[in-house]
């Protein structure tokens, strides 16, 4: 034998081993392709995932920005309410001194007897005038009352 047959004997065991190698790396790292493959996808998952929570996030943060402005309007409302009753409140102390006496339902029914007494009594000028003087005191300081205090209006009958 000569000497690069020699070599290449030598050579073979190595090449085989070398060989092996290979094939094992190879195997190995088609295992390694498909757990990256797989991690890749579980990532991509997990991304979709992500982006469904943020665009909820965002949707829920758009919907309390709405909510707080409903809030804030709602304060605004409620505070301008209560100044308005506050100051009604401090009104009213002055309201009640304007009250008149007698209710509204009173003065009616004394217009009523008033009048009733007048249509079937006879009386002189002098007694009538006072008569008719009596009947619309009461209705025309009711009115002035109410007037003054824009309540509503008032209809003499």
């Amino acid at each position: 034998m000569t000497e690069k047959q020699n070599e290449i004997a030598m050579l073979t065991p190595q090449l085989a081993s070398v060989k092996a190698m290979i094939n094992k790396l190879k195997a190995e790292a088609s295992t390694q392709t498909k757990e990256r493959d797989k991690q890749n996808e579980k990532l991509k998952k997990l991304r979709r995932k992500i982006n469904e929570l943020k665009n909820e996030r965002d949707t829920l943060n758009i919907n309390v920005k709405t909510l707080k402005k409903q809030r804030e309007e709602a304060h605004f409302r409620i505070k301008s309410i209560i100044e308005t009753l506050n100051t009604e409140r401090r009104q009213l102390p002055e309201l009640k001194k304007k009250k008149p006496l007698k209710s509204h339902q009173e003065l009616k029914q004394e217009l009523e007897n008033i009048e009733w007494i007048i249509q079937t009594n006879v009386f002189d000028i002098q007694e009538e005038k006072r008569q008719i003087e009596i009947l619309l005191l009461p209705w025309i300081a009711l009115k002035l009352f109410y007037m003054e205090n824009y309540l509503y209006p008032l209809k003499i009958i």
